[in-house]
């Protein structure tokens, strides 16, 4: 057992082929929304599966394993490293679709856990079937507060529409963003010209160094030349751009983490967006759909978040005392209890 006293040595494990220490990048506490978050309420370290060494695994009481499909040889082999008395988390990655279709290796992923974290709370019951470890719903830390300081009056929002998702992943967004009568942008990624990605850039896109051949593709897909389409950069510098829009469109088909429906309620901005989010009704229940497909009632909701002001600014009023579960302190607490 983690004694409630000790402050414990954590790593994170992920799929992004990086390796730091939360102590020498503080400020990055401030706005990070995804898994790595939990390196930051331990001030521990973050290593991708790539770079992680097996006499590394031993020097820590907590690891955090999230469960990326195509790592699952890595997770096995670190599993087996851990010392006698450290904790193994699961931290479920990607959509409870993923995990609906039988797979042997993600019932040895959760079985050879000591906890799951499961991060989306209609899927529970479906995990709990899979797997004898215990699964409780707790999801990543939230930086709300920091991020809330990064919220735009409303008076100076440019007036445009965010498409939430990567734009060649769904277009529904798209579709209802177009019949709002406002602008309406998304992100795509340059390509980079690392040397181990130019394989990998070729067969995707055949090209090995145009930068903008990602872009050139989405604005084939689209054939619209009403769609903007920002590079995808860094956290803070997202959010400068995406917090002063006027509503965001979110109709993801996910039963996943819902980072989006996070990130538009901590900086007050209406979003359009689905149930299975998991987060989305009780942020914004007057702006969730039952589900991706429902457009009207999108474009419905959209037309009057334009025109009803004082709707707009009900939509838009969410405290911060609604995050508070989701705090580095009260995530931190929750975990240890489990161990």
């Amino acid at each position: 057992m983690i004694r409630p006293s000790y402050e414990p040595r954590v790593l994170v494990l992920g799929g992004n082929s990086t390796k730091w220490s939360a102590r020498d990048m503080p400020h990055m506490k401030n706005t990070m929304n995804g898994i790595e978050a939990w390196a930051f309420t331990f001030w521990g370290d973050y290593c991708g599966y790539k770079n992680a060494k097996d006499s590394d695994i031993a020097n820590y009481d907590i690891i955090i394993a999230n469960t990326n499909f195509d790592r699952f040889q890595e997770y096995f082999r670190l599993r087996d490293k851990v010392s006698r008395h450290a904790r193994w988390i699961a931290l479920i990655e990607g959509s409870a679709g993923d995990y609906i279709r039988p797979n042997p290796k993600i019932k040895k992923a959760l079985d050879t856990a000591d906890v799951v974290n499961c991060i989306n709370k209609y899927s529970l019951s479906l995990l709990r079937a899979i797997t004898t470890t215990r699964v409780e719903y707790l999801g990543i830390p939230y930086p709300a507060e920091s991020i809330r300081e990064l919220s735009v009056p409303i008076a100076e929002r440019r007036r445009e529409v965010l498409l939430c998702q990567p734009l060649t992943s769904r277009w529904n967004d798209y579709f209802v963003a177009r019949e709002l009568g406002l602008e309406y942008y998304g992100f795509e990624h340059l390509l980079s010209r690392k040397l181990k990605l130019l394989w990998n850039n070729y067969k995707k896109y055949g090209s090995f160094t145009n930068k903008q051949a990602a872009f050139e593709n989405v604005r084939r897909l689209y054939n619209d030349p009403q769609l903007r389409i920002e590079p995808v950069t860094n956290l803070s510098r997202v959010f400068q751009i995406t917090g002063k829009s006027f509503i965001w469109m979110n109709l993801d088909d996910r039963y996943t983490w819902g980072r989006n429906v996070l990130d538009a309620a901590a900086l007050q901005i209406p979003v359009i967006t689905t149930r299975s989010t998991g987060h989305a009704q009780d942020l914004f229940p007057a702006t969730t759909l039952v589900d991706e497909y429902d457009l009207e009632t999108a474009i419905t909701i959209g037309k009057r978040l334009i025109a009803d002001e004082e709707f707009y600014r009900s939509v838009a009023d969410i405290p911060l005392e609604k995050f508070e579960h989701l705090s580095h302190e009260t995530m931190k607490k929750t975990l240890l209890s489990w161990l």
